[in-house]
């Protein structure tokens, strides 16, 4: 998962938590690792943050010059006064403080993290819960980075750092560590679904399900094409049948004890679409890499379950192909059978997904065992 960026909370006392924490016994930011970074402080709210020494002039009238607006995710900079003090100051705008408002605002924040530098910020003292847990979710999904070399990294260069002064004694941990939880699950998503389709087939897919299994303690279970075959799924075959990489169905299971409903997620994971013999124009298959994202949404949602204390039992299906032309892709007018019997006529081989959902999405009637479910269509 490529959010680097540490996250440290730091439960607070007193009127004034961000000055008495900047005040160090050397007139510098106290308890930072790493080399200083920004001072992020709220707006409104600056003007009681008792930072007007660090600023050589009154909060308020700082603001005021810089034209800091206060709107969600505005971020601006503010000149450091003759005192000099631990860093430059950021003015960010909270908007109304809605979720959505704290969310843009903490994504804000994210994008101006920088390896091997820290920032604090106390945009969220006084805040509740929910606007905690937007916050620290916007804030590591706007530090997310992707590269195609991100393993080659140097091992050796620091994450980025942000300290979250938070009201004590205990800042919202139930709402921090949700918020991970939550980050970390898009990052697997985003991932996933910014993996090049080189490496991403519907093999390489189902493996990355199991091992996210593995770690989340769901059961996972995958048909490779002659299960798939066997058993009348008739669209997964027909869409992957063009491609060298044949098609799987992926079942991830989630029970927790006492659950009294059951929820059923079904996510489309065609890990290239080319549109087949129906093919597409160039430029509509640059991005269709991303074809799975909904299978990916569903792999990311499965992981979060049991560290969220979700009660519901939650069965998780992705129906992953390659649609690719070939001698032995369907054909415009082919007729094929899906699971459970019913025939579909194909007009257009780049209509995939419908084809590959079709397959996947039994009512959770249905959906009796984890195991048992597939083995008697309708």
């Amino acid at each position: 998962m490529p959010i680097d960026t540490q996250l440290i909370a730091v439960a607070t006392h007193g009127p004034r938590p961000l000055a008495d924490y900047l005040a160090g016994p050397d007139g510098r930011a106290r308890g930072v690792a790493g080399a200083a970074g920004p001072i992020v402080v709220p707006v409104p709210g600056a003007e009681s943050a008792g930072i007007d020494s660090w600023l050589g002039a009154p909060a308020a009238d700082v603001i005021a010059r810089c034209e800091a607006t206060g709107n969600a995710g505005d971020l601006t900079s503010a000149v450091i006064g003759a005192n000099g003090g631990p860093g430059p100051f950021l003015f960010l705008g909270l908007g109304d403080g809605s979720a959505a408002a704290m969310r843009k605002a903490g994504a804000a924040v994210g994008r101006r993290v920088a390896p091997g530098r820290t920032m604090i910020t106390s945009a969220l003292l006084g805040q509740p819960a929910e606007a905690v847990h937007a916050f620290i979710v916007g804030l590591l999904l706007g530090s997310y980075r992707w590269s195609q070399k991100r393993d080659e990294a140097d091992p050796r260069e620091p994450p980025g750092e942000v300290w979250l002064l938070l009201d004590g004694p205990d800042g919202h941990p139930d709402a921090v560590a949700a918020a991970r939880t939550v980050a970390g699950a898009v990052a697997l998503a985003r991932d996933l679904t910014n993996t090049p389709s080189a490496r991403k087939t519907p093999a390489w897919l189902a493996a990355q399900a199991v091992a996210v299994a593995a770690g989340a303690g769901l059961t996972a279970r995958v048909w490779d094409a002659d299960e798939l075959a066997a058993q009348g799924f008739g669209g997964l075959i027909a869409v992957g049948q063009g491609s060298a990489s044949p098609p799987r169905l992926i079942e991830l299971g989630y029970a927790p004890a006492g659950a009294q409903e059951h929820i059923v997620l079904v996510g489309k994971g065609i890990t290239f679409d080319s549109g087949g013999l129906s093919l597409k124009p160039a430029d509509g298959m640059k991005q269709m890499k991303t074809d799975m994202a909904g299978g990916a949404a569903v792999i990311a949602a499965m992981s979060a379950l049991g560290r969220l204390g979700v009660t519901s039992r939650v069965t998780g299906l992705v129906a992953a192909a390659e649609n690719m032309p070939s001698g032995s892709a369907q054909r415009p007018g082919d007729v094929i059978t899906h699971f459970g019997g019913r025939t579909v006529e194909v007009l257009n081989t780049d209509a995939e997904g419908r084809l590959v959902l079709a397959d996947a999405l039994p009512t959770p009637t249905r959906c009796s065992s984890p195991t048992s479910w597939w083995t008697s269509p309708r």
